[in-house]
């Protein structure tokens, strides 16, 4: 019974040394991935890993990986005296688990306010966080820069509400048979009714809008700096 398990390892996330914590991990990261190895048809792997998803933010998970996100943030490499590869395998867990949760729980609004709500140890947010850890990479090699911006990514995505077809948009050819299994059964909505919709707005060969969402993301945290200078 899994859901018995959920909380007991919440709780040893912030109180054990960095082998426990890291088995920790590796265990929420099983249970994010639907008690399996990732290697069933993407029929069974899609509603398992949502299920589970399910369980987890019924426990609240999300807050205390975002803590142990803080934590981890806050820590001087050098004096934790880690074995080689335990920093960054505990810094990789935290963001798979994370992002798992996110994609399987973006549609809920409380789950996507609470992204920009204070849940680190000093009333850090998750947003706040992956901003700290974009800035940090620079000097710390133990961050993973690319689990982190595509982390950040979806972060801001769910935050300003951008559609999925926005970043990704299908490409004019794709049928709901040839789309990936994993994205009909997590995407918004059915896959043959957005299929005409995404041709109509943006055209058969219309290329990923990144530079828009960039653009638009630059401004509001122009915006926000500017609020709490003056």
């Amino acid at each position: 019974d899994f859901n018995a398990l959920i909380p007991p390892c919440l709780e040893v996330l912030e109180f054990s040394n960095q082998y426990i914590r890291t088995d920790t991990l590796l265990c929420l990261m099983h249970i994010s991935m639907g008690c399996t190895l990732g290697d069933l048809p993407a029929s069974e792997l899609g509603p398992s890993m949502r299920s589970h998803a399910a369980a987890l933010a019924r426990h609240d998970a999300v807050p205390m990986l975002v803590r142990s996100l803080d934590f981890l943030l806050g820590q001087d490499a050098e004096a934790l005296q880690a074995e080689d590869g335990m920093l960054e395998r505990e810094f990789r867990l935290i963001f798979n688990c994370i992002y798992i949760q996110l994609l399987f729980s973006g549609h809920d609004e409380d789950f996507v306010r609470s992204l920009e709500l204070g849940q680190g140890r000093l009333g850090a947010s998750l947003v706040s966080l992956l901003f700290e850890a974009t800035k940090a990479c620079g000097d710390n090699d133990k961050i993973p820069i690319k689990k982190v911006v595509l982390l950040l990514l979806r972060v801001l995505q769910r935050l300003f509400d951008v559609p999925e077809r926005t970043l990704c948009p299908l490409p004019g050819g794709s049928t709901s048979s040839t789309a990936p299994p994993l994205a009909q059964q997590h995407g918004e909505g059915d896959v043959d009714e957005e299929l005409p919709r995404c041709r109509s707005e943006l055209g058969e060969e219309a290329p990923p809008r990144l530079r828009e969402f960039q653009s638009f993301t630059a401004l509001h945290l122009h915006e926000r700096n500017m609020r709490q200078k003056y």
